[in-house]
């Protein structure tokens, strides 16, 4: 049996094409950025700067996808016999074959994701002023905790 994969393989273009589309600005600054600092010969600065912005990225994103996930599977054990679906799951028989416990699973999942996705993204972009905010809220902590 010949299976069609035309479409899936479509959406996955199309997909890529998005990214590509979106990010081609970021990319191009990247390419940039590289080539300046190999002809300036400062490789290592430049890797450095990468390192700190990709790794302040995967914080945010790690600790986005930790906080959303954990909040949304608590809301999803959760039971609440007075609400609306109940009494619609009653009345109409099809929804009494849904799982909603699943769906809500997966949407948490999902949620998570795009959250991690989003995080990571702002994390990677703002990573060095993140870096320097905290820096500045420490030094402000000890000074004034010196103070006692």
């Amino acid at each position: 049996m010949k299976r069609n994969i035309r479409g899936p393989l479509l959406l996955i273009v199309v997909a890529a094409g998005f990214v590509v589309l979106l990010g081609s600005r970021e990319i191009l600054s990247f390419i940039a950025e590289w080539l300046f600092f190999r002809e300036v010969r400062f490789e290592q600065v430049f890797l450095k700067t990468l390192a700190v912005n990709v790794g302040t990225g995967v914080a945010f994103g790690v600790t986005t996808f930790l906080m959303l996930f954990i909040n949304l599977r608590i809301a999803a054990s959760r039971h609440f016999p007075n609400a609306g679906i109940d009494q619609l799951r009653n009345t109409i028989p099809a929804l009494q074959r849904i799982d909603l416990d699943r769906i809500l699973r997966w949407a948490g999942i999902i949620v998570a994701g795009f959250g991690t996705m989003v995080a990571f993204t702002v994390g990677v972009l703002k990573g060095q002023e993140t870096l320097l905010f905290l820096l500045q809220l420490l030094n402000a902590l000890s000074a004034a905790l010196d103070g006692f």
